[in-house]
């Protein structure tokens, strides 16, 4: 089952926030401040609510544009950068363009890199997300792109991608 009807079937069940920021669940943990706290009571909810207070950072990443937010736990955008992709280009440069967008929506909310807890992307074309690969991309001119770790190699935090269309109906459907 793809992670998306994973984590949909899991909303479903249990009637958690999923938000839009992937959540790796390959280990048996889930890295998600919003299904983290599912099942947990109110008052450990918001002792839980006080310890963590960690940023996650958006990035669509288009032939066109690769647009970044920040998001702080309520889903609010509190930073973006954008800059041009400049495809067609080698993806190292797109991917060092992503950690420059990054860098420009980290400054515009007022943070530094120590507060994000992860990165989530959704790219054009197919991903392997047990490879962390892009396998194929029409739109950027990538084929069997080791994208996560090139990327986490750049942003120094954990980095989880998918395609950009599941991204969007994940989005849609929480």
């Amino acid at each position: 089952m793809s992670r998306v009807s994973f984590l949909q079937t899991e909303h479903m069940k249990s009637k958690c926030l999923v938000s839009v920021i992937f959540v790796d669940n390959s280990q048996g943990m889930i890295d998600n401040y919003d299904v983290m706290f599912c099942g947990l009571t109110a008052a450990r909810k918001q002792k839980q609510k006080e310890i963590i207070k960690m940023y996650r950072i958006g990035v669509d990443l288009g032939g066109t544009n690769i647009a970044v937010g920040v998001i702080d736990e309520n889903y609010k955008i509190i930073g973006r950068g954008k800059v041009k992709t400049n495809a067609p280009r080698p993806a190292e440069e797109i991917f060092d363009s992503i950690k420059e967008a990054a860098d420009l929506a980290i400054a515009d909310a007022g943070i530094s890199y120590d507060d994000i807890a992860s990165v989530g992307i959704g790219t054009p074309g197919s991903v392997n997300k047990d490879t962390g690969a892009i396998e194929f991309s029409n739109n950027l001119q990538f084929n069997n792109v080791p994208a996560k770790a090139m990327l986490e190699e750049r942003l120094k935090k954990p980095v989880y991608l998918d395609n950009d269309a599941n991204a969007a109906a994940l989005g849609e459907a929480v």
